[in-house]
């Protein structure tokens, strides 16, 4: 009897996980954003040649981890920027 249903694979798993802390963990949610967005790319690519099985949990690793990326660096800019404006007088 074979199953033709494969198990969801772990870069997968570990794509989601990492994506959804990078949203729970302030200051280094870029570290675990920038690992779920590498974790979730290769995912998805052994997900295509059909080794692996588990798109959706890689899809959601990969848009949290862009998504948290993405905020971090705008915070980032928005702070320095703040911290420029500052008339600080030495």
């Amino acid at each position: 009897m074979t199953d033709n249903k494969q198990k969801p694979q772990g870069l997968a798993i570990a794509s989601m996980v990492c994506g959804i802390a990078s949203f729970l963990i302030s200051y280094f949610g870029i570290v675990s954003g920038t690992v779920a967005i590498i974790l979730g790319s290769v995912a998805l690519s052994k997900i295509k040649k059909g080794e692996a099985s588990g798109r959706g949990m890689a899809l959601a690793g990969l848009v949290t981890g862009i998504v948290a990326v993405s905020f971090m660096a705008i915070y980032f800019v928005y702070a320095i920027f703040a911290f420029m404006s500052l008339n600080i007088v030495y």
